[in-house]
C-alpha cells in the first residue's frame, strides 16, 4: 500500500483557509494517477491510497484485514473519502471502521456486492466472474487489456476513457499473484450491511451504461441505503466516470457536499429579522459606508439589489434623487422597510440570479453584502451585465472565505453539519465578472474583526440579522443546549490578549464597469 499526498490550492481563498481533505482509491488495475483528471477540479488537500500490487504500491500479498487497517491507521480526521470500483468497495468498509474520521463517503461505478448473489441479481454473473479469474490466471496481460476496453465500453466518450486507461502499466509476472488477490477481494465483500449501517453523507455515482457494474443495482441500492443518501446515475457513461466526465463529476461532488441555497428559505428568513436587522447591523452599516466611498457618479437609474432595510440606498439618496433608485431585494418585508425610508423610490422583489428588468435599462448597480447569499455568482455577473447600460458600473460589497472563521472551528469541535456560509473566494468573483464581460475589475479585500464578551451576543446578532441556520447541509431542528455548551467550550480557545471573543468578517469590495 502506498498513501500519498498532494496539495491543490485555487487562487488566494485556498492559501488563507484549511482546504477539503480528500482520499482516493482507485479500482482494481489501475493505479492513483487515473484520479488526476477529477483532482485538477477538486480543490484542496489529496491523498491517494494505492492498492497492493499496483502504482508504485508493494507486490507483497496482505490479508484483507491488515490492508484496511493499515489505511485506517493513516486516514486524516474529517476527510471526504472517494473510491472507484474495487475503491469504492474497501472505502466503504474504511467509512464503517472509522465514522468519526469521515466527513462523507463517494462511489464511483461501485456496487454493494461485485460478483451476483442469489438475493443481489444486479451484479457480474458468477460463472462470467470466474471466467475472467481463469483468464487472467493464463494469460494476465491479454485479460487486463480486455477488462481496460469493457471499462470504456458503451461511453459515449469511450476514447477519452480508453486513452487514460491505456496508459496505465499490465500486470508484470511479479505482480500476477497479488492482483488476483485484488480479484478475490471482489468476489469476497459485501457492503450491504454495511452501506445500510452507515450514519455519515453517502453520494454513489453510477454510469447508466456500464457494462461491468449494471445501472439496475442503483435501484436495489436506494432501497438500501438510509434516506439522507444520494444516488446519482449518468447517462450514456460507462464503469469510469471520472476519466469520461471529470468536471461533471466534480460539480456533482462539490454540489452535493455544498448544495445550493434555497433561495425561499433565504427570503423567509431574512424577511422575519426585518424588524430587528437595524438593531443588529452594525457590520452591515460599516460596510455599506466603504462601499459607498466606492461608488461614482453613473448614469441614471441605479439598482439597490439586497437593499435590506435601505441603509445603503440612504446613503445613496445623498447623490441621486430618490426617482432615480431602485430597491429590489429577496425578502418583501425588507423592500418595504426600505420604500418606508426612501418613499420616492420604486421597489421590487428581485432575485440577483434572475432580475426582472430590461436589458442596458440600469444606468449603475450597487450592492452591499447580498450576493453571498447568491449560488450562482456566475449568474449574478451575467444578469448585472445585461442590464446595465453601456459604461455602467456595478459596485458591490460581499465576504470572503476566512469570514466567521472562529465560528466555523469552533462548530467542527461539535458535529459535521454546516452552520456557516459558503463564501465566494476572491479570484471566483473576479473570473465570474471576466466571464460576463466586465473590464477595470477592482477588488479591495480587507478584515474586520467584531469582539464579544461572550458567544450568545453573536449568535443573538446573526439571528436578528437573519443570517442563522439557513446554510445547505445544517442540522435540522432547534440547537440542544448540550450542543450550544459544546460550541462555547470551543469558542473560549479564541479569547484574544484583550479578554475578547472575536468574529472575523472577511470583506471584499469590487468595482467593475461595463464598456
Amino acid at each position: 500500500m502506498v498513501f500519498s499526498t498532494r496539495c491543490r490550492r485555487v487562487g488566494e481563498w485556498w492559501e488563507k483557509r484549511v482546504s477539503e481533505q480528500w482520499v482516493f482509491l482507485h479500482g482494481w488495475g489501475s493505479d492513483a494517477s487515473l484520479w488526476q483528471p477529477l483532482c485538477e477540479r477538486l480543490p484542496g488537500h489529496h491523498h491517494f491510497i494505492e492498492l497492493p500490487g499496483f502504482g508504485r504500491a508493494s507486490n507483497e500479498l496482505v490479508a484483507l484485514e491488515v490492508f484496511l487497517d493499515q489505511v485506517s491507521s493513516q486516514l486524516p480526521p474529517r476527510c471526504v473519502l472517494v473510491g472507484w470500483s474495487l475503491g469504492g468497495m474497501l472505502a466503504t468498509q474504511l467509512a464503517h471502521r472509522n465514522p468519526q474520521k469521515i466527513q462523507a463517503l463517494i462511489t464511483i461505478a461501485s456496487n454493494a456486492v461485485f460478483v451476483a448473489r442469489d438475493d443481489w441479481p444486479e451484479a457480474m454473473a458468477p460463472a462470467t466472474f470466474a471466467q475472467f479469474y481463469r483468464d487472467f490466471e493464463a494469460d494476465a496481460t491479454a485479460t487486463w487489456t480486455r477488462f481496460c476496453a469493457l471499462q470504456a465500453l458503451g461511453d459515449r466518450k469511450r476514447k477519452v476513457v480508453a486513452q487514460h486507461l491505456r496508459q496505465q502499466t499490465p500486470p508484470q509476472p511479479d505482480q500476477q499473484a497479488v492482483w488476483g488477490q485484488g480479484l478475490r477481494w471482489l468476489e469476497q465483500l459485501d457492503n450491504r450491511g454495511v452501506l445500510a449501517e452507515l450514519r455519515i453523507p453517502q453520494y454513489h455515482v453510477f454510469g447508466a451504461a456500464d457494462a461491468l457494474v449494471p445501472a439496475a443495482a442503483a435501484d436495489r441500492l436506494r432501497g438500501l441505503l438510509p434516506s439522507a443518501a444520494e444516488v446519482d446515475v449518468l447517462p450514456q457513461t460507462a464503469h469510469a466516470p471520472h476519466l469520461a466526465e471529470p468536471e461533471v463529476i466534480a460539480r456533482k461532488i462539490l454540489n452535493w457536499l455544498s448544495p445550493p441555497l434555497d433561495k425561499r428559505r433565504v427570503a423567509r428568513s431574512f424577511g422575519e429579522a426585518a424588524g430587528t436587522y437595524d438593531q443588529y447591523a452594525h457590520i452591515q452599516r460599516r460596510v455599506a459606508q466603504d462601499l459607498r466611498e466606492w461608488c461614482s457618479a453613473s448614469n441614471k437609474p441605479v439598482l439597490d439589489i439586497g437593499c435590506g432595510t435601505g441603509y445603503m440606498a440612504e446613503l445613496l439618496a445623498k447623490t441621486f434623487a430618490d426617482g432615480e433608485l431602485l430597491l429590489a431585494d429577496l425578502a418583501q418585508p425588507m423592500v418595504q422597510l426600505a420604500k418606508q425610508k426612501l418613499p420616492a423610490a420604486n421597489g421590487l422583489v428581485a432575485d440577483a440570479e434572475a432580475l426582472p428588468l430590461g436589458e442596458a435599462s440600469l444606468g449603475g448597480i450597487v450592492s452591499s453584502l447580498a450576493f453571498q447569499w447568491c449560488h450562482d455568482l456566475r449568474r449574478v455577473a451575467r444578469e448585472a451585465y445585461r442590464v446595465l447600460q453601456a459604461g455602467g458600473e456595478l459596485v458591490f460589497s460581499t465576504l470572503g472565505p476566512d469570514t466567521l472563521q472562529e465560528l466555523k472551528k469552533a462548530w467542527q469541535n461539535v458535529d459535521s453539519y454546516t452552520h456557516v456560509n459558503h463564501f465566494h473566494a476572491p479570484d471566483a468573483v473576479r473570473k465570474a465578472l471576466e466571464a460576463a464581460g466586465f473590464v477595470q475589475i477592482q477588488l479591495q479585500r480587507y478584515p474586520l474583526v467584531a469582539q464579544y464578551d461572550a458567544l450568545m451576543p453573536l449568535l443573538r446578532e446573526l439571528k436578528g440579522i437573519g443570517a442563522h441556520n439557513i446554510n445547505p447541509g445544517s442540522r435540522p431542528g432547534l440547537t440542544a443546549r448540550r450542543q450550544l455548551l459544546q460550541l462555547e467550550e470551543a469558542y473560549e480557545r479564541c479569547r484574544n490578549a484583550d479578554g475578547k471573543l472575536p468574529a472575523t468578517y472577511d470583506v471584499l469590495l469590487v468595482r467593475a464597469r461595463k464598456p
